[in-house]
């Protein structure tokens, strides 16, 4: 985040180099074309470049929490909740929802397997597949019915 200062001054070259975002970006070294352009609308809005950075997503808390709560009604999918409202990027999604839903409501929580399945078979399931004695489809059934759920 820039301080009012950099804004300003970033701003200031904007409208001195005929509003050259890349004539700015090339003087200062900052910031990149979208957030200028965001300074320079908030500047002629309100006469001051204060504000450009205090929505740090980008998206109102209304639009965040109406993405999460589609995303928790919708399948839990990331992608088709993107695909849908059209925003924002899954990485962006995939933090809203992280901090939105307690750690229990999410489908895969990193790190855990779906089922807890001992060596001995998964070992099973693999030789058996490799050698072609038994499809997937029923070592599936099978190993579900073995399994600790």
């Amino acid at each position: 985040m820039y301080s009012y200062e950099k804004r300003k001054k970033a701003v200031e070259l904007y409208i001195k180099f005929d509003k050259s975002a890349s004539a700015v970006v090339r003087e200062l070294g900052y910031p990149d074309y979208h957030s200028l352009r965001k300074w320079y609308e908030e500047y002629q809005a309100t006469g001051t470049a204060d504000k450009a950075d205090s929505n740090p997503y980008g998206y109102s808390y209304e639009q965040r929490k109406a993405a999460v709560e589609y995303y928790k009604g919708h399948g839990r999918n990331l992608r088709g909740t993107c695909r849908k409202l059209g925003y924002p990027a899954y990485s962006k999604l995939s933090e809203w929802v992280t901090a939105g839903l307690p750690s229990d409501c999410h489908p895969l929580p990193e790190g855990k397997n779906v089922a807890n399945y001992t060596i001995t078979q998964k070992q099973h399931a693999v030789a058996s597949l490799a050698l072609g004695t038994g499809n997937a489809k029923n070592l599936e059934n099978e190993m579900q019915t073995k399994s600790n759920y």
